[in-house]
């Protein structure tokens, strides 16, 4: 049985590189989906669950900056046999073009 979609949001698949500052450090990733209130972050990293960060997109027109707050984190949680390694990230300002 396939499990039920919670989110209110639809999401898209991607594959855009991001930058994400922490308060440890700038870490590497991988945007492997996102929508309009979240996205899912691919890092190798472990991204602290509840930690707000910045996070810089880099999309074929651009980079797009957004803050954002980790909301689960398979690293946390122990959990990377059940979820991909990475994190959720709820969005809290909508992506804006980085000057």
């Amino acid at each position: 049985m396939k499990k039920k979609e919670r989110r209110i949001h639809p999401r898209i698949d991607c594959s855009w590189p991001v930058s994400v500052l922490t308060a440890a450090g700038l870490v590497s990733g991988k945007t492997v989906n996102v929508g309009e209130k979240g996205a899912f972050i691919s890092c190798r990293q472990p991204l602290r669950a509840h930690e707000t960060l910045w996070l810089t997109f880099l999309l074929p027109s651009g980079s797009k900056r957004a803050r954002g707050q980790v909301v689960w984190s398979s690293i946390d949680t122990n959990a990377a046999r059940k979820k991909p390694i990475g994190a959720g990230v709820r969005l809290l300002e909508t992506p804006r073009a980085v000057e």
